[in-house]
């Protein structure tokens, strides 16, 4: 019978993983043409949150993320503030270790286009950056950004939890009560 207490005793300290998410930044270089309400000092920034990192071997697949930020200097989409008529891709080519290769991102509404794409291969790669409004539009040609990654959501040294200090307490409590009964005259 003990050995059930011990073994539920177990099972109910062991910690469950904790949620992480990954969050990919796309940061474009400088504009290096622009009109209207952009400016060359400008450029294409991307958030992206995904609940985990992107798989491997990934080839121009669609990929939704659980939310987003687009932001080009004038315009500034998200995933709570849409218009009613959006348009989204977020397609990716990754390496077998999951590091992004080349990518397909477009956020368009009935008056703004913030879109980036990069396709090609690594010795010749095709890129372009693009934002288009009312007024006016900017682009980066063949001058690509930067990705970064951040994983936010995990606890390097995670702290004991309630559960495990009950079952801890549980089973010293069994411990206890097992000793009092082998040392009892009558064994009860």
């Amino acid at each position: 019978m003990f050995r059930w207490i011990y073994l539920l005793a177990a099972l109910m300290t062991m910690h469950l993983p904790l949620m992480a998410t990954t969050v990919y930044t796309y940061t474009g270089n400088p504009y290096t043409s622009a009109s209207g309400p952009f400016t060359t000092s400008e450029h294409i920034t991307i958030n992206l949150v995904y609940d985990n990192p992107l798989a491997a071997n990934l080839n121009f697949d669609s990929v939704i993320p659980t939310s987003f930020q687009f932001l080009d200097g004038v315009t500034f989409t998200d995933s709570s503030s849409q218009s009613p008529y959006p348009t989204e891709i977020f397609e990716f080519r990754t390496d077998n270790t999951g590091v992004i290769t080349g990518w397909w991102m477009d956020s368009q509404t009935p008056l703004d286009q913030i879109a980036t794409v990069s396709y090609g291969s690594a010795a010749a790669p095709t890129q372009e950056d693009a934002s288009t409004h009312l007024n006016g539009q900017a682009y980066n040609l063949n001058s690509g950004g930067i990705w970064t990654v951040s994983t936010s959501g995990v606890a390097a040294t995670p702290e004991p939890s309630a559960l495990t200090l009950l079952c801890t307490g549980l089973l010293g409590g069994a411990g206890i009560l097992r000793h009092r009964l082998r040392m009892s005259p009558d064994g009860r």
